[in-house]
């Protein structure tokens, strides 16, 4: 994640363990990278959190069809995820077993074998935490 890498480039820093140059130089990749994450959102015409989902299922996209099809279903478990949570979600079991079975059931519809749904759930949900965490 580029926050980890731009927290650990300054605690290294801080702890005198790489020099300046060294540091802004890590920086500047992080920038690099930040700048093709923007432009990849901007080709693809999904936010970030939707980028998230598309790279997990992408990973199984001999499954899916098409580019089209691996968007439909980031898509539709973002707009699912955003309606679901609510504060302190993570904490509530019965929120959490509502949107895995219905992330489940998004993945279902997209024709994803059920091994692949099961591989895919534990990293979606943990996605879904990482982006839902702090809901206000």
């Amino acid at each position: 994640m580029l926050q980890d890498r731009i927290e650990h480039s300054l605690n290294k820093y801080h702890s005198k363990f790489e020099d300046y140059d060294t540091v802004m130089k890590q920086l500047e990749d992080v920038a690099k990278d930040v700048t093709l994450e923007q432009k990849r959102e901007e080709e693809l015409k999904l936010s970030d959190e939707e980028i998230a989902f598309y790279d997990i299922i992408s990973k199984n996209k001999d499954y899916i069809q098409s580019d089209k099809k691996l968007r439909e279903i980031a898509i539709s478990i973002t707009n699912y995820l955003k309606n679901k949570v609510t504060i302190d979600w993570i904490n509530q079991e019965q929120v959490k077993a509502e949107i895995l079975v219905a992330v489940r059931n998004i993945l279902r519809k997209a024709d994803i074998p059920f091994e692949q749904i099961d591989e895919l759930i534990p990293v979606i949900m943990e996605q879904a935490e990482n982006n839902y965490a702090y809901v206000h």
